[in-house]
């Protein structure tokens, strides 16, 4: 303990249970009790500096602070109940330092405590900082998270608007391609109709034809034509140039004939001539 001087206000309760014991023990029981109660206080403050022992002080109101004085009781025939501690006091000049000391530390403990609401009230703003930056963080990835899906959203229907359009297309080109077969077949049937009727009015006229030339023929055999030599001359080729030449006679008296005329039928031109 530091070098102070201090006096130690104590109030002791006993009972006095062995008188002979008493007597035989001891001459002055209050002074072996309060020499006793001196030594236990004095080892009690040996141990602790002025500052811890004024901290501690509540612990001299317990018994087992008081170990020598315990023992001296019960040697005496009495029986220690309970101890008090009523305070101490000291020197004006320790009083003083005292209470500075308790100033300063007082002062020093209020500073303390408003360094540390400082240092709390910045870390809360810190934290509140923190706090709120999270949670714009999260607000900004939720929104870009929106953005994202609308975007994939679009995207799907963009696609599937556009699978519809080429699946509606495909089937427009379909349809369009049956149609075309179906008019392409119709017509195909219409001009094959259009021919079979053709080719039966031809038909129809070479049998007109045929028939009328066999009943002309008939007819000429029943009057007596050679239809050998009617046929061949009607299947002798014309030539293609005829030329004849006309002289008239002679004049009267022996003049001289005319001027013979010359004429030249020709027949049209083969190909490749001109």
């Amino acid at each position: 303990m530091t070098q102070a001087s201090m006096t130690v206000h104590l109030m002791l309760f006993y009972e006095l249970k062995q008188l002979e014991t008493m007597l035989d023990s001891t001459n002055d029981m209050i002074g072996d009790m309060c020499n006793a109660t001196s030594a236990d206080v004095i080892q009690f403050a040996s141990s602790h500096t002025y500052e811890q022992f004024l901290q501690r002080t509540s612990e001299l109101s317990a018994l087992d602070s008081f170990p020598i004085l315990r023992s001296r009781v019960g040697q005496v025939g009495a029986e220690l109940l309970k101890v008090v501690y009523r305070g101490y006091s000291a020197t004006p000049q320790l009083q003083e330092m005292h209470d500075e000391a308790i100033i300063r530390r007082t002062q020093i403990r209020l500073d303390s405590d408003q360094a540390r609401e400082e240092q709390e009230k910045r870390a809360m703003e810190l934290r509140c900082r923190q706090e709120r930056s999270v949670q714009e963080q999260q607000l900004t990835e939720s929104e870009t998270r929106s953005k994202l899906q609308v975007a994939r959203l679009l995207k799907e229907q963009e696609r599937a608007f556009a699978d519809e359009e080429h699946k509606l297309r495909l089937r427009f080109d379909s349809e369009r391609k049956q149609l075309e077969q179906t008019t392409a077949r119709v017509e195909h049937d219409e001009e094959l109709r259009r021919a079979r009727e053709l080719a039966e009015v031809q038909v129809s006229v070479v049998r007109a034809k045929y028939e009328q030339e066999k009943a002309k023929h008939e007819a000429l055999h029943k009057l007596g034509v050679d239809l050998t030599a009617y046929l061949t001359a009607l299947a002798t080729a014309r030539p293609d140039t005829h030329l004849r030449i006309d002289a008239g006679a002679g004049g009267a008296g022996g003049a001289p004939a005319c001027v013979p005329n010359v004429h030249f039928t020709l027949g049209p031109p083969k190909p490749g001539q001109r």
